[in-house]
C-alpha cells in the first residue's frame, strides 16, 4: 500500500513539474516582452505621448497580471521547493511579482516624474520658478523612485547560481532596464527634494557664486575673479551683490588650515578669496569661501557655487546673447574665448578686468532668471546638448 502511495506522489510531482515547465516558458516570454516595453515607455514619456504611455502601461499590467495568476497556482507552489527546478520557479515568480508591482506603482507615475524634473517645469516664469508645484509633485516622484529601487532589490536578491540560462537572461534583461530607468527616477527624486528648499520655498536663502577666471589657473580652474551673491526667495532668484575677489583678504588665515594645506598652499589658501580654489577639493574651497564671507560680512551663506567662463558660455546657450552694462554682447559661441583671452587685451587694468567679469556674470544671471518662453525652449535644447556632451 505504501508503495502505491509513494508512486502516486511521484506521479503527482512529475505531472506538476511538467505542467510548471510548460507554464514557465509561456510566463518567461510574457515577462521578457513586458521588460522590453520599459525603454519604449521611457521614450513615450519624454515625447509627451500620454496615449502611448497609457497603452504601454496597460500592456505591462495585462502581462504581469497573467503571469502572477499563473505562477500562483498550486502546482507552482509545489514545484518551487523541488531540487533543481525550485530556484528557477521561485525566480520566475519573483519576476512576475516585480513586473506587477511596477505596473501598479512606479510606471504609471513616469509622466509625473518627467514633468517634475523637466527644463520646462524648472525654468522661471515671470522671474520665478514654481517651487510649490515642484514640492507638490514630490510624494509621487519619490514613491516612483522608491518603487523602482524596490524592484531592483528584489531582482538582486535572486540567487543566479542555480538558474537556467533562459531564466537568468530574463532576470538580467529586466534588471538592466530598471537600472537605466533609475537614472531618471533618482534624478527627479533628488530634484523635487532639493529644489524647493534651495529656491527659498521656506524663506530667503543667499548663495555665494565664485566666478573663476581660468586664465590664471588654480587647482579647481582659476582664481576667484569676482563673488556674486544670489538670493533665492519663493522661487525667484535675484542678484543682490557683487564684489571683486581680490577685495576680500585677511592678515591671518580664516579658519584652521591643516598642516598639509599649509605645507602645500601656504597661508594664502585661508587668507585670500582669490586663492580658495587652489585646493582641488571643492567642498573645502567652499567652506573656506564661506568662512571668509562670514568674517567679512558676519552672515553665513546658504551655499557656495562656482562658475568659470566655459560654464557661463554654457548658460548663454540657455539664455541667448546678452549685452553687458558696458555694451558688449556675449554669445554662447564667443563668451569663453573673450573672457579667457580677449578681455586681457581690451582691459589691461586688473581692476577693470574684475569689473568686466562681474558685469558679464551679472548680465547672464539676470537673463537666466528672466523666465521668457524663449529661455525655456533654449533650456531644453541646451540640456540635451549637455547630456550628450556636445
Amino acid at each position: 500500500m505504501l508503495g502505491w502511495v509513494l508512486l502516486g506522489c511521484v506521479a503527482v510531482v512529475a505531472v506538476a513539474g511538467a505542467w510548471t515547465a510548460v507554464d514557465a516558458l509561456r510566463v518567461r516570454d510574457q515577462l521578457v516582452e513586458a521588460a522590453s516595453v520599459v525603454p519604449q515607455l521611457e521614450d513615450q514619456v519624454l515625447a509627451g505621448d500620454d496615449e502611448a504611455v497609457t497603452t504601454s502601461v496597460e500592456t505591462l499590467r495585462d502581462a504581469a497580471s497573467s503571469a502572477v495568476a499563473t505562477t500562483g497556482r498550486p502546482h507552482w507552489k509545489l514545484t518551487s521547493w523541488l531540487p533543481g527546478m525550485g530556484p528557477n520557479v521561485r525566480a520566475v515568480q519573483t519576476l512576475a511579482r516585480t513586473v506587477s508591482d511596477l505596473a501598479e506603482g512606479p510606471l504609471p507615475s513616469l509622466p509625473a516624474v518627467a514633468a517634475a524634473a523637466s527644463p520646462t517645469a524648472l525654468a522661471p516664469r515671470d522671474g520665478r520658478v514654481d517651487v510649490q508645484g515642484v514640492a507638490d509633485a514630490a510624494p509621487v516622484v519619490i514613491a516612483a523612485d522608491d518603487g523602482v529601487n524596490a524592484a531592483i532589490d528584489s531582482l538582486v536578491a535572486i540567487d543566479r547560481t542555480a538558474l537556467l540560462p533562459q531564466v537568468s537572461d530574463a532576470v538580467d534583461q529586466l534588471s538592466g532596464e530598471l537600472v537605466d530607468l533609475r537614472l531618471s527616477t533618482a534624478t527627479a527624486s533628488r530634484a523635487v527634494q532639493l529644489i524647493p528648499p534651495m529656491m527659498g520655498i521656506d524663506g530667503p536663502r543667499d548663495y555665494l557664486v565664485l566666478v573663476q577666471n581660468n586664465a590664471e589657473p588654480r587647482a579647481l580652474g582659476g582664481i576667484v575673479g569676482s563673488v556674486l551673491v544670489l538670493r533665492a526667495d519663493g522661487g525667484s532668484i535675484e542678484l543682490v551683490e557683487q564684489v571683486a575677489g581680490n577685495s576680500i583678504s585677511f592678515e591671518e588665515p580664516v579658519g584652521d588650515l591643516s598642516d598639509s594645506e599649509r605645507a602645500i598652499f601656504g597661508t594664502q589658501l585661508g587668507r585670500f578669496m582669490l586663492n580658495v580654489t587652489s585646493t582641488p577639493d571643492f567642498p573645502r574651497a567652499a567652506q573656506l569661501a564661506s568662512d571668509m564671507w562670514v568674517a567679512e560680512r558676519g552672515e553665513a551663506p546658504a551655499g557656495v557655487l562656482s562658475l568659470d567662463p566655459v560654464a557661463l558660455a554654457g548658460l548663454l546657450g540657455a539664455t541667448g546673447p546678452v549685452t553687458t552694462e558696458a555694451g558688449l554682447t556675449l554669445t554662447a559661441d564667443d563668451a569663453a574665448q573673450y573672457l579667457l583671452n580677449q578681455v586681457y587685451l581690451d582691459e589691461p587694468d586688473p581692476a577693470r578686468q574684475d569689473v568686466f567679469f562681474a558685469d558679464a556674470a551679472a548680465s547672464i544671471f539676470t537673463a537666466l532668471s528672466g523666465g521668457a518662453a524663449m529661455l525655456r525652449r533654449r533650456s531644453r535644447r541646451w540640456c540635451g546638448r549637455a547630456t550628450r556632451g556636445a
